[in-house]
Order: structure tokens, then sequence, then C-alpha cells
């Protein structure tokens, strides 16, 4: 029993939402890519949610935990269940893996460079040296595009040509309007430790009209081109849906720091819904 918290405490250190979000991404850009799974395509997934993104959310733990004494003190550094030390070991392990894996399993040079980039961003991300995580706006743009490339890796990996589909377009588009909200939730751990934060720079109401910009690409991108009738439907509810939790957080103050939470919830619900329906089709 003791065994498996300590387990259960170093998988805290990656954002489960995030690991399981990756992990059905993955499998979903395989789905785009071809009409069929097997085993080897659940390894690749596991390795890109569970080794390589675990890497990134750990060592930022790591590299962050002063901060998440105010942000987050329920997380295992800052509440003493793992110490900083065990921590750094753990992420370096499991970014040793990130760096070695795509050498053994890369079927084209494309895919073993997006591979090779989760262990370089999450290195750059959160190193205190380099720290990209303090020039706010291009940090939000590079995690929703490493967020990304866990689908865009998994089709990748299974095409023998560069085939780019419109629905990578829209699903950046959400992920990165999305990203762009989390500093919300950081803000003040973010401002005692003198870490810029996104917010610092622009407000919610403004950020939204970002949102809402955003969203109505999506919406040019789904009803001027021709999609399958049940792609046209998730993705429309998904945008929908995303935007009025915008819309509750201009109208209640309260609901702004959760904004963050409740769009990466609906966002992992929407992938899940577009991967069910992909699986429905073998």
């Amino acid at each position: 029993m003791k065994i498996l918290n300590v387990l259960i405490n170093y998988l805290k250190l990656c954002r489960q939402d995030v690991a399981i979000g990756t992990f059905i991404m993955y499998l979903t850009g395989v789905l785009l890519a071809k009409n069929s799974l097997n085993p080897f395509d659940f390894l690749g997934a596991f390795l890109v949610s569970y080794v390589s993104f675990n890497f990134i959310y750990s060592y930022n733990q790591y590299a962050d935990y002063k901060i998440d004494k105010i942000n987050k003190p329920e997380r295992p550094i800052p509440s003493g269940k793992i110490s900083p030390k065990n921590a750094l070991i753990y992420s370096t392990f499991l970014g040793i893996l990130s760096v070695i894996y795509p050498f053994l399993i890369s079927d084209n040079l494309l895919t073993f460079s997006i591979l090779l980039y989760f262990p370089l961003f999450g290195f750059l991300y959160s190193f205190r040296k380099i720290y990209l995580k303090k020039i706010p706006f291009f940090a939000s743009i590079l995690t929703s595009t490493g967020i990304f490339l866990s689908m865009y890796s998994g089709y990748t990996q299974n095409m023998d040509f560069f085939n780019f589909k419109r629905e990578f377009v829209m699903i950046w588009i959400m992920l990165t309007i999305v990203i762009l909200f989390k500093d919300f939730e950081d803000f003040e751990g973010d401002t005692a430790n003198n870490v810029n934060n996104i917010h610092k720079y622009i407000s919610y109401n403004r950020l939204s009209i970002v949102f809402f910009a955003g969203l109505t690409v999506n919406f040019g991108i789904l009803y001027y081109f021709t999609f399958p009738v049940i792609t046209l439907y998730i993705f429309t509810i998904a945008n929908f849906l995303l935007g009025i939790i915008i819309v509750i957080g201009l109208f209640k103050d309260s609901f702004k720091h959760k904004t963050y939470f409740y769009l990466t919830k609906f966002l992992v619900l929407g992938i899940l819904s577009y991967f069910l329906i992909l699986l429905l089709r073998l």
C-alpha cells in the first residue's frame, strides 16, 4: 500500500488530464492516418504521454515548486510528499528516456523531430537559466504547439507523405486560445516570485476577444470547407461550449480563476468524443 501511494504521488507530478489527453490525441492522430489501431500504436501513445509529457510536467513542478507553495500547495513537492531532489532525479530519468526512445520507434524524420521537440521544449521551458516561461505569450504558443504535436506525431508516424488536415488547424487554435487562460490560476504565485504572467499585460476581457477571434476562425473553417457531418457537429459543440465558459467568466468575477480548469476539461472531453467517433468507424 505504501509503494502504491508513493507511485501515485510521482504520477501526480504529471497533470493527469494532460497525460490522458495526449494519450488520446496520439491515438486520434493515428486514426486520422489509417483506419486501424495495433499494440505498437498504444505503445507510442504511452511513450508520448507518460514519458515525454510526464517529463515536461514533472520537471516543471520541480522547477516551480516554490511558486506552487502559493499557487498549488497540494502538489506533491510543496506538500512534502516528494522531495525536490527526488523529483529532479525522477524527471531527469524521464528526460533521458524521452531523448532515447525516438531513435527506437520513429518511422520517419518528421516524427523523429517531433518526438525530440518534447524533451527540448520541456527543458527550455523550465530550466531556470533559460526559463521560456518568463516570456508568457511565446511560452503559451509553444505549449499549445507541443500538446498539438502529440496528435500530429501519431499521424506522421503512420503516413508516408505530408498531408496536413484542416482538423489540425482547428485543434491547434482551440488548444492555443485555451492555454492563454492558464496563467489566471497562477497569477498570485508568479507575481510573488517575480515571474512574468500573461495577465500582467492583458486583462481577461481583452483576452476573451482573442479567444472569440480564434473561435470565429474555427467556425469559418468548419462551414467553408466540407467535413463529415459528425465532425461538423463535434467541433461545433466543442467550440460553442468553450465560448460559454468564457462568457460566464466575463459576467462572474469569482469564476475567472476557474476558467482554465473548465476549459481544459471540456477540451479533453471534446477530443475524447472525436476519438470515439473515429474509433466507431473501424
